[in-house]
């Protein structure tokens, strides 16, 4: 996967009309925050360009410092011309000692006209201080703004966005620059000479085609802006880390539409879109004949005995309408009841962990699955996990049969596991006066309940050794 890098910095910018011109006289940003914050410069110390050499001549320069923390995002600049004009440049170096700037840290190095520069998710190191030099053609004011973002789970080959029939739109090829992991394809497998913000996208083909399968793979309304403007693909079977690519295409922006031949049924492919020397994209990307992606891509769900209860979690890589899970739970593997429902993230490409858990354990087997449900109602079902609880275990419970109830002498208490011992049952009204109480002698799971109340709301009170257990009773 590739590496995370965040840059932070200070919550308020102080607008400053004050030449910056020297590395001695920097603006001073400290360290960079996740909220956008912009302020205006007055640039009008005369120098040369900062990046091309030889190239667009004199003009004014300002420096500017910040510094990154220890978290694990990107960063974002946008640098816009106020009262100046002709163009604008900026470079990162990794030093902020002054004559030191031996090495370009990011990827804003450029002329850009009209005069707008957006350098989208540099990738630093982190708790590292470094030093922007800024260039503009005439002197005037600029408006220089920065962010920390947090990346996409499709930055990585490992966090594909499924795509279908139906035409997924993104405008984040990721907003984050990095450079690819070791085991991600080679540039030229992309038609392109470096790659620095690819996302990735997979779909499956159908299990009814029949070999060989085609596929239509139409991305559309691409614009890319930033960087060298443009985009490159490249498109691939088998699994991350071992891709086999199967051809690439580049571009400026329109719509690009390939035809994939020779592909089996359930067959995989991946694609990948990098912006053209760190352009950010936005399109909309379709695939026909292919699966459509489930409502989340669960990469995890598990069950597992700590102590006294099981802890239930799973994470999800990406969630597409969804309204809310159901932890289901069974003793048979056949019946499932209903535990709890747990709100969805509705819609997001972010990894989302989710953990419950439960108490109510039975000796023997106990089955837990997922129900998922969208907004508009549809559901899916996760695979089943089974938990083996020892007797010595199940902490004791009970579940009140039937509730509500006509008479008490109806009512008995159903326990989770079989006991041979004494228990204590005491029945209060709500207002805790106790109407019952009685020690009872228990070999086997069954306790009758006969003692006659009126109709209205009780609590029914179960102490066990160590244990206490209370249930709601409702006699109509």
């Amino acid at each position: 996967m590739k590496n995370l890098i965040l840059v932070c910095i200070l919550t308020h910018f102080a607008t400053n009309l004050f030449a910056q011109g020297t590395c001695a006289t920097a603006i001073n940003l400290g360290t960079i925050s996740a909220t956008n914050t912009c302020a205006t410069y007055n640039v009008n110390t005369a120098g040369s360009s900062s990046c091309i050499a030889g190239g667009p001549g004199n003009g004014s320069i300002m420096y500017v410092r910040f510094c990154t923390n220890a978290s694990n995002t990107c960063i974002n600049f946008g640098l816009t011309a106020g009262t100046s004009s002709g163009g604008l440049e900026m470079i990162i170096y990794n030093s902020t000692a002054c004559g030191a700037f031996a090495t370009n840290a990011g990827n804003g190095c450029g002329l850009v006209s009209p005069a707008a520069l957006s350098t989208t998710g540099m990738a630093l190191a982190a708790s590292t201080c470094y030093t922007a030099k800024i260039w503009v053609k005439n002197s005037g004011t600029v408006t220089l703004c920065a962010q920390a973002v947090a990346p996409a789970v499709n930055d990585a080959c490992t966090g594909a966005m499924g795509i279908g029939i139906a035409p997924t739109a993104t405008n984040n090829n990721p907003e984050c620059l990095f450079s690819p992991a070791a085991t991600d394809p080679a540039p030229a497998d992309f038609c392109a000479g470096s790659l620095e913000n690819t996302a990735w996208y997979t779909f499956t083909t159908l299990s009814t085609c029949t070999f060989p399968c085609t596929v239509v793979v139409t991305i559309s309304g691409i614009v890319c802006v930033g960087g060298g403007s443009g985009f490159q693909i490249g498109y691939f079977t088998g699994a991350c880390g071992s891709l086999t690519n199967l051809g690439c295409s580049s571009g400026s922006g329109g719509t690009v539409t390939t035809t994939i031949l020779n592909l089996s049924p359930n067959q995989t492919v991946t694609i990948g879109l990098d912006g053209n020397a760190g352009a950010n994209c936005s399109f909309n990307i379709s695939a026909t004949n292919t699966i459509v992606p489930l409502p989340i891509s669960l990469v995890s769900f598990s069950a597992v005995q700590l102590r006294d209860y099981v802890t239930i979690d799973w994470t999800t890589a990406s969630e597409t309408n969804n309204n809310y899970y159901t932890i289901e739970k069974s003793y048979d593997g056949i019946d499932f009841l209903p535990l709890e429902n747990i709100e969805g993230q509705g819609t997001t490409n972010s990894f989302t962990t989710y953990n419950r858990k439960d108490y109510n354990l039975r000796g023997g087997l106990n089955y837990y699955r997922l129900k998922q449900t969208d907004f508009d109602g549809k559901f899916t079902y996760s695979d089943t996990r089974a938990v083996i609880i020892s007797e010595d275990d199940a902490a004791l419970n009970f579940t009140i049969v039937p509730n509500p109830s006509d008479a008490l002498s109806y009512t008995s208490l159903i326990l989770n596991k079989k006991i041979s011992e004494a228990i204590t049952v005491t029945i209060c009204d709500i207002n805790a006066k106790i109407m019952h109480e009685s020690l009872v002698e228990v070999d086997g799971t069954t306790v009758d309940l006969n003692h006659q109340l009126k109709s209205g709301i009780y609590i029914v009170r179960v102490v066990s050794e160590g244990s206490v257990i209370t249930k709601r009773l409702v006699i109509r």
